[in-house]
């Protein structure tokens, strides 16, 4: 059961999120026209300075700087964890099986396309180094059956080893991304009651939920949007979290007849409200971004009021990674000559 005197691990938590980039470091960054001036930014004036000290941002290579900033996040999350022992504690495994299974999924993708022996370039060793597998196998991997081998110990086996390919050979990915990712909610949702009780408890389960009924709404959206589903179609692709919305009202949003008619009821919605709120143009186009913003509001709402190591780990993790999502785009952005006021409008700043 969890220990509650993990105080030193908010502060921590907290003390870090006082150094997250600002507007006005968003600002600086958009006014770069190369990859070296970011990269010189960041290394002079941010928290990335530590992971940047060695490198020559004169001759850093996006994919290079990209592959750091990923790397810092997930070692702040090792960090955080190994801090006061959590990392003995079953839930705060939780972000090395969201690794794993987009590990999986890749892999299907690159057997699919013929280019499984590409695949190895895709394998970052921080993250294989946590892997419950030997991920460095899934480089030798070059069929389906090959990639169950693999997986034969893990849980995963079970869940996809059923999956036939269509008739060019190919695994569906989505389903498959579906089954594994339905699996990751279930075991988080079940770690939580597990191993924390009380005020925690009902803290992780409210902003996990959240932050997976949001993005139920828009995977259901997308599938209304592209291929005009049902009720009954979208409900298999969604997470396993009870809707803060009502039942009546989710169930007109998955019946709506058009992308249009889903974003008019979601707007009657308690998340539309407040995606309303922050931005009154709301539509398809940006209902992404829009879903976006109020995820990363809602996890700095419970960073700044939690008392619990659990959520400040989870809700401080979640904000770091947008925040190096914002970078990448950034980078990206700069890499094919995109205006910095469309990069801009791409970034979750909150």
């Amino acid at each position: 059961m969890f220990d509650y005197s993990y105080n030193a691990t908010v502060a921590k938590a907290r003390a870090f999120y006082g150094k997250r980039l600002k507007e006005d470091d968003y600002r600086e960054l958009l006014k770069k026209t190369t990859i070296s001036e970011i990269a010189e930014y960041l290394k002079r004036d941010t928290h990335f300075s530590d992971c940047l000290s060695s490198v020559d941002t004169n001759t850093v290579h996006r994919g290079y700087l990209e592959d750091i900033l990923n790397r810092e996040a997930f070692n702040e999350y090792v960090r955080l964890c190994n801090f006061q022992k959590l990392n003995k504690i079953s839930f705060f495994n939780y972000r090395y099986i969201n690794n794993e299974i987009s590990v999986i999924v890749r892999c299907i993708i690159y057997i699919n396309a013929g280019t499984s022996e590409k695949f190895l370039d895709t394998i970052s060793p921080y993250l294989a180094k946590h892997a419950s597998f030997d991920m460095m196998k899934l480089a030798e991997v070059r069929s389906y059956d090959e990639l169950l081998e693999v997986l034969e110990k893990t849980p995963y086996y079970e869940i996809i080893k059923d999956q036939k390919p269509d008739d060019n050979g190919n695994y569906d990915c989505t389903e498959i991304d579906t089954l594994l990712r339905t699996y990751y909610v279930d075991w988080v949702r079940t770690s939580i009651k597990r191993d924390f009780s009380g005020g925690v408890e009902k803290d992780m389960l409210e902003i996990t939920g959240m932050l997976y009924d949001l993005s139920n709404i828009y995977n259901a959206f997308r599938y209304k949007a592209f291929s005009c589903a049902d009720e009954k179609e979208i409900s298999q692709i969604l997470f396993p979290v009870a809707s803060r919305i009502s039942k009546a009202r989710f169930s007109e949003l998955m019946n709506s007849e058009s992308a249009d008619e889903y974003i008019n009821i979601l707007k009657k919605t308690g998340y539309g409200r407040r995606m309303y709120e922050n931005n009154p143009e709301i539509s398809k186009s940006s209902l992404s971004h829009d879903i976006q913003i109020l995820r990363n509001k809602l996890a700095k709402n419970y960073l700044r009021k939690t008392t619990n190591a659990a959520v400040s780990i989870y809700t401080i993790l979640f904000l770091l990674t947008t925040e190096v999502k914002n970078i990448n785009t950034i980078i990206e952005g700069v890499r094919y000559g995109v205006p910095a006021q469309e990069i801009e409008e791409l970034l979750v700043i909150v």
